[in-house]
């Protein structure tokens, strides 16, 4: 296999090919070295028992293997396709003709999928004054229109543009439509004007901005946060001298996000979006010595072009606290207390915003424009990111024409005026042999 998984082609051509549909559910299987048990409820009285019968083992597969049969109709029925999973690959028993048929299922199924680019700011607006209802009720009423009360839209100012100086004053008793996350903006123009003026009026934070690139049809996980001790459960001891046995549990906190996403056929992008946002905080309604966390979960499906920016919001939180200050000792007499300090009373309403622009991946040119847009927005990074290289298409070397044969009557070229002589070829001689050397003379016998 050069792109799926071997076990989710060998279950499709499984539905495709032996007549079977849907997906079946595992047949028990016996462990390694189990005999098959037998089960037999005692009979009744005045009734007969009946015979054990032993229970049937199914078959079991080998680790990491599927297989399946044809039905004999498409495919013969000796054709077996068996699905290796520790080496991604298909092991095909068939005829050439139930091979080919097979092969061009494989070549159809087996293609390069599609990725989804994905960018996330997520952020939290503080709404006071003119934004106490929310981003998406403050950008309805400048417009004109109606969102659980009457909006008045500036008459000096258009849509699109923004001036905190100038905003229309908010009906009094107006009450949201909304009640939880819904989408606000499939642009984001507006809404992008809003939270650059309100990050100007330090009434914006952002909480996260990750980017992550996913397959077709593949969840994404992307969680920034930390993990806070609880306090789940506590216990006596019964002995004498021994403490209190506290249990702690470690809650996860921050950011979760999933997203998935579906390509179709003509490029239109469907988001299944799981969004969290926990916080911890200190508990003050009890005595329990364990933070108290705050959540906010949503979860959406939307569908939308490559490149267009998603705007949610209506995840509103209200968070209330209270204060004492004064002369130590005289603020705390009954009745003339109040005369030598203060209480003080707050209320903070905060909006999450959350902003997805999907882009499509669809070739290695796509994949190369998404890189250097992500690195001219993060410019400490160019010296980390390698630059893409574009490299040229390589050329086949053809094959080398031979030499012409030199014509019977060709004359050598003449030697060019002021050229320099060509060399004349040196026969090689070889080294003269040196003649044998004469055999020592043997001394004559003494006399």
């Amino acid at each position: 296999m050069q792109n799926g998984k071997a076990e989710n082609l060998a279950s499709l051509l499984s539905d495709i090919f032996s007549g079977k549909t849907g997906a079946t559910a595992p047949l028990p299987a016996l462990a390694p070295g189990m005999r098959p048990a037998t089960i037999q409820s005692p009979p009744t009285p005045g009734q007969p028992g009946q015979a054990a019968q032993p229970a049937s083992a199914a078959p079991v597969q080998p680790p990491g293997r599927t297989s399946f049969e044809g039905d004999g109709t498409t495919v013969s029925k000796d054709v077996r396709v068996i699905a290796d999973k520790d080496n991604n690959a298909l092991v095909i028993l068939a005829s050439p003709t139930d091979y080919d048929k097979i092969e061009s299922a494989i070549r159809k199924l087996d293609v390069v999928p599609r990725q989804v680019l994905i960018e996330v700011l997520i952020a939290e607006v503080t709404l006071t004054d003119d934004l106490q209802y929310g981003i998406d009720w403050f950008i309805n009423a400048r417009s004109g229109l109606s969102m659980g009360g009457s909006g008045r839209p500036e008459p000096n100012v258009t849509r699109g543009t923004l001036n905190l100086g100038g905003l229309p004053s908010t009906p009094t008793g107006v009450v949201p439509a909304f009640a939880g996350l819904q989408l606000i903006n499939t642009l984001g123009g507006d809404v992008r004007g809003v939270l650059n003026a309100l990050g100007r009026d330090s009434r914006l934070k952002i909480v996260s901005s990750p980017t992550l690139m996913v397959i077709d049809n593949q969840k994404a996980t992307i969680q920034v946060g930390k993990k806070v001790p609880t306090l789940s459960s506590t216990q006596t001891g019964v002995n004498t001298g021994s403490g209190v046995i506290s249990n702690i549990n470690y809650l996860e906190t921050g950011v979760l996000l999933t997203v998935t996403p579906r390509v179709n056929a003509g490029g239109r992008i469907t988001l299944e979006i799981n969004q969290e946002v926990s916080d911890a905080s200190k508990t003050d309604s009890s005595t329990i010595d364990s933070p108290t966390i705050s959540r906010r979960q949503a979860q959406s499906m939307v569908t939308t072009q490559s490149g267009e920016t998603l705007v949610f919001g209506g995840l509103i939180q209200t968070q209330r606290s209270f204060g004492t200050s004064g002369i130590p000792i005289l603020s705390k007499i009954p009745i003339i207390g109040g005369a030598f300090g203060s209480q003080t009373f707050n209320e903070t309403k905060t909006e999450l915003v959350l902003l997805i622009t999907p882009k499509l991946i669809a070739d290695t040119a796509h994949a190369r424009d998404a890189l250097e847009e992500v690195r001219r927005k993060m410019p400490a990074l160019e010296s980390v990111m390698p630059k893409a290289v574009v490299f040229p298409p390589a050329v086949k070397p053809g094959p080398v024409a031979p030499n012409p044969p030199p014509a019977a009557n060709a004359k050598p070229n003449p030697p060019v005026p002021g050229a320099a002589p060509l060399l004349t070829p040196v026969p090689v001689v070889p080294p003269a042999v040196s003649p044998p050397a004469a055999p020592a003379a043997t001394p004559a016998p003494g006399r």
